[in-house]
């Protein structure tokens, strides 16, 4: 999902290239057009954005689903966690390069 056009593009180049199209969907729809869940959730945005869609990421992953983040710096990380608590996420894996930030979590089942 993006609403950058180009970057929509850039998407579908990948998908094509790696013969996925049968298993990735992309869409230029705004968030709250999806009602669906989903079992992968990939954000590579800014940390206000992270922080301001966790509420509709809680609501669209399914329990035990993953969650793969970055675009944040890693000075950000703790408002990263208070957006996606303990309590709700179990953090798999996180890498910094450059400063700059990506992280793995799974959602706790409910």
């Amino acid at each position: 999902l993006d609403l950058d056009p180009c970057a929509l593009s850039e998407a579908r180049l990948n998908v094509d290239h790696n013969r996925l199209g049968h298993r990735i969907r992309l869409s230029g729809q705004p968030l709250e057009k999806l009602s669906t869940t989903y079992d992968l959730i990939l954000a590579n945005l800014r940390l206000p954005t992270l922080c301001a869609i966790a509420p509709w990421i809680a609501l669209h992953a399914r329990p035990q689903g993953h969650l793969v983040v970055s675009g944040f710096r890693e000075s950000e990380s703790a408002a990263l966690h208070r957006a996606y608590p303990d309590h709700a996420y179990t953090w798999r894996w996180r890498e910094v390069q450059a400063g700059w930030c990506g992280a793995v979590g799974q959602k706790k089942p409910q």
